[in-house]
């Protein structure tokens, strides 16, 4: 109500459900290639985005195919492409399809980069996200947990990866029940977009939601409602009265008063 938020022989079977390989001249130019592929995955990205999905998965699965062809397996290129691809399969529910794919990226980048570079923590939240949006919470705390530890170490406490990762992993405990471990977590982010973003950011304001649904969820009313109506402030101002984060915080704000007057 509050909160706002595989192994090769798998992947190699799945991607054969998308694409029939097309032949590819070896004799062709790579930078054009690389080119070609890039092309690829930014317009895919810009139709997941248009919720175009369909022209979307086409468009990835021909990046990874050429990724697969030029650079092989288990290159950034080819890691890259399988993630889009994924991200297009989750954008419309489909978890199942979409996670050995992010399996498939994270062993890439693992291998390439190591298990505490940025772009291995990146796979790792996207594979816990796909986790947790299955009903897998107790798989995807761990991850998120392992996405956070390497955001942290290597691009510091304040940088907006970090920032994600702590509360990804606050919403995964809260998705268990454990709102009291979830509670620090949400402080710590609303901590670091107050201080780098400002009080007055929409970043800020979705922090403040959720540690005010943390606190709706422990009984401690009178502790969430100015939190919620902080949030309420910001996103009318940031965001308009009309936008649907808007709504959802005033929401709130009506729910709260009447379980406070319910218990008065």
């Amino acid at each position: 109500m509050y909160y706002q938020q595989g192994n090769y022989p798998q992947a190699q079977q799945m991607m054969g459900q998308f694409y029939a390989p097309e032949p590819w001249k070896k004799g062709e130019c790579l930078p054009t290639k690389e080119e070609e592929i890039r092309a690829l995955n930014l317009t895919g990205l810009i139709n997941i985005e248009q919720s175009h999905y369909g022209k979307a998965e086409q468009q990835l699965c021909q990046a990874v195919q050429l990724s697969e062809m030029v650079f092989g397996m288990v290159h950034p290129s080819t890691a890259q492409s399988v993630n889009n691809l994924a991200l297009a399969l989750s954008r419309q529910g489909r978890y199942g399809e979409a996670q050995p794919l992010f399996e498939w990226a994270l062993a890439i980048n693992k291998s390439v980069f190591g298990a505490e570079h940025p772009n291995t923590a990146r796979s790792v939240n996207n594979l816990a996200s796909v986790l947790e949006r299955q009903g897998q919470y107790a798989e995807a705390q761990p991850l998120f947990e392992w996405a956070l530890a390497i955001n942290k170490s290597v691009l510091g406490a304040e940088h907006p990866d970090t920032t994600m990762s702590v509360n990804n992993l606050a919403s995964v405990l809260v998705q268990q029940g454990r709102y009291a471990e979830a509670q620090p977590l949400f402080e710590w982010a609303l901590a670091i977009n107050k201080s780098v973003l400002g009080a007055e950011h929409p970043n800020t304001a979705t922090s403040v939601n959720n540690l005010a649904g943390v606190l709706v969820q422990q009984g401690r009313y009178a502790e969430a409602l100015p939190l919620f109506e902080w949030a309420l402030a910001v996103r009318e101002m940031v965001l308009g009265a009309a936008h649907r984060h808007t709504q959802e915080t005033r929401e709130n704000i009506a729910a709260l008063r009447a379980a406070m007057k319910a218990d008065n």
